[in-house]
C-alpha cells in the first residue's frame, strides 16, 4: 500500500504498524511517541488516527496534529484528536499556494483558541514551503506569540 491512505490499508498493515508502535512505546514508557496526521497514510483521517491509537493502546502514543490534513474540516478533527494532541504542525495556504498562518484558508486564531480551551500545553511548529524561510520564521513567530 505504499503511498495509499487508511481506507486502502489491509488488516495486516494496521496490525504490523500497531505492533511496531507498541514496541517503540514499550521500549521507553517515559518517552512520548508521536504520529503526525498526514495525507496518504494511516493517520489521514480522524477514524484512522483513532483506530491506530486504540490498536496500540499505549498512553505514551500521541498525535502531532496537522490541521491541513483535514481542511476544510480541521475544527471537527481537532475536537476528536485534541485529547491525544501534544504538538501542532502549522502550515497554511490560500487557494492552493503557500501562505502565512495569518492569511491562509485556515484560521489559526480559532484552531489555537480551541486547543487552549482544552488546556493544550504542547508545542507548535511551523512548516513553510515558500521563499525566504528566515523571514517567514520571524513573521510566523510574531503571529504565534500574539495568539499565546
Amino acid at each position: 500500500m505504499a503511498g495509499g491512505g487508511s481506507a486502502d490499508a489491509a488488516a495486516e498493515q494496521w496490525e504490523r504498524t500497531a505492533t511496531s508502535l507498541r514496541r517503540l512505546c514499550d521500549a521507553d514508557p517515559g518517552l512520548l511517541w508521536c504520529m503526525e496526521t498526514h495525507s496518504r497514510n494511516l493517520t489521514d483521517t480522524v477514524t484512522g488516527t483513532l483506530r491506530l491509537i486504540e490498536l496500540v493502546g499505549r498512553p505514551n502514543l500521541k498525535v502531532i496534529f496537522q490541521p491541513s490534513t483535514f481542511h476544510p474540516d480541521e475544527l471537527v478533527a481537532l475536537e476528536a484528536l485534541a485529547p491525544h494532541t501534544v504538538h501542532v504542525h502549522a502550515t497554511n495556504s490560500r487557494d492552493g499556494k503557500a501562505s502565512t498562518l495569518s492569511e491562509g484558508d485556515m484560521d489559526y486564531r480559532i484552531i489555537l483558541g480551541r486547543l487552549r480551551e482544552r488546556s493544550f500545553d504542547g508545542f507548535v511548529s511551523v512548516e513553510w514551503f515558500g521563499e525566504d524561510p528566515a523571514g517567514a520564521a520571524r513573521r510566523e513567530a510574531k503571529f504565534l506569540r500574539s495568539l499565546a
